[in-house]
């Protein structure tokens, strides 16, 4: 095994050396199983993250025509205005 200095955090030797002193292991045994597992962990992609779709029924507008959309805003657009709404 090779040998090395980490500097570490009070709090992290602490909790090291009560580990190895629960499990009757060597300090250094401890922690590079948890920095192995660490190191491990932290290659795997994320699966957490998961799409949700909902059906929405039938679209307002014909989605294929390159104009209906835009129609279909300046309609909006226009019914704001003749209601005094700018915004």
């Amino acid at each position: 095994m090779t040998r090395t200095t980490l500097n570490l955090e009070p709090s992290v030797l602490d909790q090291l050396k009560r580990r190895a002193r629960e499990e009757g292991r060597p300090l250094g045994a401890v922690a590079s199983e948890l920095i192995r597992h660490a190191l491990k962990e932290a290659k795997k992609p994320s699966t957490e993250f998961e799409w949700e779709s909902y059906d929405l029924g039938e679209p307002a507008i014909d989605i294929d025509s390159n104009a209906e959309p835009f129609e279909f805003l300046d309609q909006g657009m226009l019914a704001k205005a003749e209601h005094g709404n700018n915004g």
